[in-house]
């Protein structure tokens, strides 16, 4: 069997037990830093369809996060819709967000590509800001699921953690099951294809446009599942927050840090950009400077992610003991 395949199931089967027993061992303040490394992960997961697997960089998709969030908190505050009514209605409305800028943007390359996406969430905030009669302008909309939905006789109360919790751990879950089975499919192997080889690729008639615009439509979507259910557990979304560039940054580091193109690679990168900064508050004033410079040490001594790096540490170290014994015995 497939060893990567076996270690995956592995992975996720400890992670799910893991997350069940989590809630009982940890306080308020500690389930908040997981729920937002939870968060994260779904937007680490996000943008790897489109750098990881085609190797695209977006520094626009906060702009589908920030679409899935007030999509949400219009529908939330104006019809009182649940949560889980309006989880597709907000990856929908990012999905159909990144159609329209992916008829523009993706005639580009590179930088260029870059540039553009990043225009786009420039224009999204702006509009945020201005449509006042939608958005409530740079105030933002509050009062998300202030209104508990009932199903088959339970109270669900949305802002509540272990609610959040939960149904983000089942998110995570089935974002990476959808990201694991793209990669293994006749899509990921087009990407990767794409992503390695551009030319030689077209050449043999991959689709390289249609290619490119099915991972942002599908990467958007789940960005913006992720502002949806941030909308409803912080209960205000505002433009300066959900289209900030800090949202990218959110995205970019976890990928980098855990591995481009894993699977789990971009989730464990989410945990660390959390609760990093957290554990460094004893060096006080000097804990962003430091979490910047253990980044740096980390891209250098792994660029290709600390994922990769513990799974090929085995082999290496195997190696070694190899070639140890083997000039001993000379």
């Amino acid at each position: 069997m497939n060893r990567p395949l076996v270690l995956g199931c592995v992975v996720a089967v400890a992670a799910l037990a893991a997350g069940c027993v989590l809630p009982s061992l940890i306080g308020p303040y500690f389930m908040r830093l997981v729920i937002f490394s939870l968060i994260y992960a779904l937007l680490a997961l996000s943008l790897n369809l489109t750098l990881g697997f085609r190797g695209e960089l977006s520094l626009g998709h906060q702009t589908f996060f920030g679409v899935g969030a007030y999509a949400a908190a219009i529908l939330a505050t104006t019809y009182e819709w649940p949560l889980l009514l309006l989880l597709p209605v907000a990856a929908a409305c990012a999905a159909i967000t990144a159609f329209a800028i992916g008829l523009v943007a993706l005639r580009m390359r590179g930088p260029y590509f870059a540039i553009v996406t990043l225009s786009f969430g420039v224009i999204a905030q702006i509009l945020a800001v201005n449509l006042v009669d939608l958005t409530n302008g740079p105030m933002g909309i509050s009062g998300i699921g202030a209104t508990p939905s009932s199903y088959l006789g339970f109270t669900v109360p949305w802002r509540s953690d272990i609610v959040c919790y939960g149904m983000l751990v089942v998110l995570v879950f089935l974002s990476g099951l959808v990201t694991f089975t793209l990669r293994e499919s006749k899509f990921g192997r087009a990407w990767r294809a794409l992503r390695d080889h551009e030319d030689l690729a077209a050449a043999i008639g991959i689709p390289d446009f249609r290619m490119d615009l099915l991972a942002l439509v599908i990467s958007a979507a789940m960005a913006g599942v992720a502002g949806a259910v941030y909308a409803f557990y912080t209960s205000v979304v505002a433009p300066d927050d959900v289209f900030s560039f800090a949202i990218v940054i959110a995205m970019l580091i976890p990928v980098v840090l855990g591995g481009r193109g894993t699977i789990v690679g971009p989730i464990v990168g989410a945990f660390i950009y959390a609760f990093a900064p957290e554990y460094l508050r004893i060096a006080q004033d000097w804990r962003l400077p430091i979490f910047g410079l253990l980044l740096v040490l980390l891209v250098i001594l792994a660029p290709e992610g600390l994922v990769v790096l513990a799974l090929r540490a085995p082999a290496k170290l195997r190696a070694r003991f190899r070639q140890g014994a083997a000039e001993a015995g000379e």
